[in-house]
């Protein structure tokens, strides 16, 4: 890779989001394209505590009961689910390539 693309390789991964500028349309369309795949392939149950834990920061109330050594409340219904919806959302990961590639 020339200078200038290692440059901007570095730039577009760790610039300042807004040094960015707006996103386009078309990457907002894709963007939200994404997402909506993303919320079909979870239950809404899923959606609410991946919405809880990563958008609002909410403390998952299971945490607090397996530090206690508690593994058999009505809390890990919610463990459940955060685990599964987040398993199913993996999927969605960008796929690295190999250093070796």
């Amino acid at each position: 890779m020339s200078d200038a693309e290692l440059a901007r390789a570095f730039d577009a991964v760790f610039c300042d989001p807004e040094a960015r500028g707006p996103p386009t349309e078309a990457e907002q369309a894709e963007a939200r394209s994404r997402y909506n795949a993303m919320s079909r392939s979870i239950t809404p149950e899923e959606q609410n505590e991946v919405f809880l834990c990563f958008c609002l920061a909410s403390w998952p109330q299971w945490i607090l009961q397996r530090c206690a050594g508690r593994f058999d409340t009505s809390w890990e219904r919610k463990h459940r689910l955060l685990a599964s919806g987040l398993e199913t959302l993996s999927a969605y990961r960008p796929q690295r390539r190999s250093a070796r590639a």
